[in-house]
């Protein structure tokens, strides 16, 4: 679960976040969309029912540009902002890629503070807070406290609302089954007003269809079942065990058509610090939740439900005090890692099983790094260093890259490296990283993260040579063979007896474009890289780019340039019109540009009509290449 509610979560944020709960197998994403500090889904008014003159646009205009404030545990602000329903079909289609559902939650009857503050309608003498009498709506919530908002249950422009809200998100989400109407911490909201409340909406939202024509099952929190009627095939999604009792009363007496959704705070809940060093609630553990915390547990115990009353797991991420995507990831990996396992393991198999499942997170430890994600390098897993070597090819003073080193959890002044060649002569290594190790810290969010991946590079001379290289680290020494081609423009020198270097005029293909296009899935790139009006060559491996001049030799000084994700599409044009092509990646229903020729920094663009399914082609227009939709 992401909470975009307190603090804002991007459209890049969130198709990140997609593309690696399916590197681990995760099929449920639910988005937290409303709650007293803000919205975040624009409400059109169409297709509002007779008689309603709520004007549903001010949700995502008003209650859209606010946040929580700075907490006791970050200086920052929420972040503000919302989707669009374009946003939210970008985010939906991308999920689907990836077989994943999205679950949108619009809380009710508490945590309404947002839409008590846009909509005057919903201001009665039953709703919480009292309005502002020169508004007449509720001031403005950027506090983490919760309870003390509450919809109106004999206000009917309550449930006229919720009908309209749902409706249009289930119409934006052909493939949802589910929709989550919240239900927790209504302390400002009397029992029976609950009961009345939770009835009627609940069964609204189980006559309810998504444009697929499917009715859509709901979903609460524990704190519906001790307190309102739920329909059958209800979800009860369990974050505490206080309202366990009436949660196994309903599996059992619905013959098992309503489910559990495990969400125990103290199994599943990422804002809750993982070890001691790093800043977090502990009011679920009394102390650090730790990886034993999100491993060693039977679902079904906990929940005291049979296996079959268990539908899945679901590890919840709020945002009170978390800003942005890594700081966000610092918190869930590697826990998530251990989520995924108890979500899809049966329970034997994992009986005892702990020490080899952080065995085996050791091993994703380059995996994570290389994709970017911030990390938690917690010590209760045994991180070890994955070195590899890389095609290294280049002229005299170019700096190769010829090896890459994973080591998370260690810093740079902590890996030593050199390299030996075979005539006995040595060249000095530079141990470099793009992210810097910067610890946790015990009282603030802000700042932490692992480094990133540690790239080894040497100075070529532009000739060919063989070497090892020998890498320290706290783990021991590594030993790799290291080879470097010659310079592939130096027809004296062409890196090797059986490889011809390509001859000004000559239409071959330049050595270090041949040798990287030997790379499973590596794509060949045609662009004026250097805006000279000369089209040259490059190669796209996975989320690396290399560029190549003229002459064969790297254009880039970097040598690799890291953008995007593998599965990014790549276009390339000269999109700012300023004679240099660059690339623009498309993910799903999202177009970003990369700024630069040798920027690893891009810019979101809008393309005119598109969506996740969209073709794109790139056409001349105004002395510029733009991206346009076919059809």
């Amino acid at each position: 679960m992401l909470d975009p509610a307190r603090s804002f979560i991007t459209v890049p944020e969130v198709l990140d976040t997609i593309e690696t709960m399916a590197d681990y197998k995760l099929n449920e994403l639910h988005l937290h969309l409303s709650d007293d500090q803000g919205w975040r889904i624009a409400i059109t008014n169409e297709g509002r029912a007779e008689g309603d003159t709520i004007d549903y646009t001010r949700l995502a205009e008003v209650s859209g540009a606010t946040a929580v404030g700075p907490t006791r545990a970050t200086t920052l602000p929420g972040v503000t902002g919302y989707y669009t329903q374009d946003d939210f079909r970008t985010i939906v289609a991308a999920a689907a890629a990836h077989h994943i559902e999205v679950v949108p939650e619009i809380d009710a009857p508490a945590h309404t503070n947002a839409a008590l503050h846009a909509l005057p309608e919903l201001n009665s003498s039953g709703s919480f807070p009292a309005a502002d009498p020169l508004t007449g709506t509720t001031p403005v919530n950027t506090t983490t406290s919760v309870g003390e908002s509450s919809l109106d249950a004999a206000n009917e422009a309550s449930y006229t609302y919720i009908r309209h809200v749902v409706n249009q998100i289930a119409a934006m989400n052909p493939e949802g089954r589910l929709l989550h109407l919240g239900g927790d911490e209504s302390f400002s909201t009397t029992a029976q007003a609950y009961r009345t409340f939770m009835d009627r909406a609940l069964t609204d939202v189980a006559g309810t269809t998504n444009s697929s024509g499917r009715p859509l099952t709901p979903v609460v929190w524990n704190e519906a079942a001790s307190r309102s009627t739920l329909p059958q095939g209800t979800y009860v999604q369990v974050w505490r065990s206080h309202d366990a009792a009436a949660v196994a009363r309903h599996v059992a007496d619905s013959g098992g058509k309503v489910k559990v959704i495990v969400s125990l705070a103290q199994h599943t809940y990422f804002p809750q610090r993982p070890t001691a060093d790093v800043f977090g609630a502990t009011w679920a553990c009394g102390g650090p939740c730790g990886m034993s915390a999100f491993y060693d547990y039977d679902p079904a115990t906990v929940a005291g439900v049979p296996e079959a009353g268990v539908a899945g797991v679901e590890g919840a991420v709020w945002n009170e005090h978390l800003r942005g995507l890594p700081t966000t990831q610092y918190m869930v990996y590697p826990r998530l890692l251990a989520l995924a396992e108890v979500a899809w393991s049966p329970q034997e198999a994992r009986e005892g099983g702990l020490r080899d499942l952080e065995s085996r997170i050791a091993d994703q430890g380059a995996a994570l790094s290389t994709s970017g994600v911030n990390f938690h390098p917690t010590p209760e897993v045994p991180w070890t260093s994955q070195l590899t070597t890389v095609p290294a090819v280049g002229g005299p003073d170019t700096l190769l890259t010829v090896a890459l080193l994973a080591r998370p959890g260690v810093a740079a002044t902590q890996i030593s490296a050199s390299l030996t060649w075979s005539d006995g002569s040595t060249t000095p290594v530079s141990v470099t990283t793009e992210r810097e190790l910067v610890p946790s810290n015990p009282s603030s969010t802000e700042g932490r993260q692992v480094n990133g991946l540690y790239r080894l590079t040497v100075a070529s001379a532009g000739t060919a040579r063989t070497g090892t290289l020998e890498v320290t680290t706290p783990d021991g020494t590594l030993q790799v063979p290291v080879s470097l081609a010659g310079d592939p423009g130096d027809p004296d020198n062409p890196g090797g007896p059986d490889q011809p270097a390509p001859r000004p005029g000559d239409d071959e293909e330049p050595l270090v474009v041949s040798n990287l296009l030997r790379h499973p899935g590596a794509a060949r790139l045609v662009g004026d890289w250097d805006g000279d009006g000369r089209k040259t060559l490059g190669v796209r491996v996975g989320s690396r780019v290399v560029l190549v001049n003229e002459t064969g030799r790297l254009a880039a000084p970097s040598v690799v340039l890291s953008l995007g994700r593998a599965s990014d599409e790549v276009y390339v044009g000269d999109w700012d019109g300023d004679g240099r092509d660059t690339l623009a990646l498309r993910r799903g229903g999202v177009v970003l540009e990369q700024q630069a020729p040798t920027s690893s920094q891009t810019g979101r663009v809008t393309v005119a009509g598109l969506s996740a399914t969209s073709t794109l082609r790139v056409e001349r227009r105004g002395g510029r290449d733009v991206l346009v939709v076919v059809g």
